[in-house]
Order: structure tokens, then C-alpha cells, then sequence
């Protein structure tokens, strides 16, 4: 079928269809990645992980996981990537400022 008599047909402008033309042909022609290491109980020992310990590093987490399922040989990234995707867990980084950033002097200057 024609792009311009699917156009018509559901009452779409021809850009709007090409978009979403576009867009599915972006999501289905995608690579084939192996399946996640990570099942649901890997997921809930994670979570578990992050609520008896909220400053617990991401190598922390690795270590239990691998401590705690035997055979699971897995990397820091691929941890992340499901903590992120999967759990719903954010990470902040702490951002540190020089003393004379930070001094009061400075910022009395910043409001003056």
C-alpha cells in the first residue's frame, strides 16, 4: 500500500505517517543482543542491596551478585545498564568545588 492511500484512509497528514513510518523501522531493525544475564531474583538481590544499603557502589553490587549466584560471571556496565533499566535505579554523582568556590567570601561576591 501506497503511503499517500494509507494517508487517506486514516485521516493523517502524509508527514505525520512518515514519522511514524520512520520511527517503526527504527525499533524493529535493530541488532540482535544475547538475552540479559540478570533474571528476576538477580533483580530483587539488587534491590534488596540498594535498600539496606543506599550508598553501596555499583562493583558492590557485582561482587554480591557473583558471591551469591554461583556460575554468574557478569560486568560492572551490564549491572548498571539493569539497575537503570530494569530496576529503576538512579545514580547521582557528587560533584565536588575547590575551598575557594566554596568559600563564604565568593559567594557573598556572587550576590552582590
Amino acid at each position: 500500500m501506497l503511503v499517500r492511500t494509507a494517508v487517506l484512509k486514516v485521516g493523517v497528514k502524509e508527514s505525520t505517517a512518515r514519522a511514524w513510518w520512520k520511527n517503526y523501522e527504527k525499533k524493529t531493525n535493530t541488532q540482535n543482543r544475547p538475552k540479559s544475564q540478570l533474571q528476576e531474583e538477580h533483580k530483587q538481590c539488587l534491590i534488596e542491596l540498594y535498600d539496606d544499603n543506599t550508598c553501596a557502589y555499583i562493583q558492590d553490587a557485582v561482587e554480591v551478585l557473583t558471591n551469591k549466584f554461583a556460575g554468574l560471571e557478569i560486568k560492572k556496565s551490564r549491572v548498571h545498564e539493569s539497575m537503570r533499566d530494569n530496576c529503576n535505579l538512579t545514580f547521582k554523582k557528587a560533584t565536588f568545588w575547590s575551598e575557594a568556590r566554596a568559600s563564604s567570601y565568593t559567594i557573598q561576591k556572587h550576590y552582590d
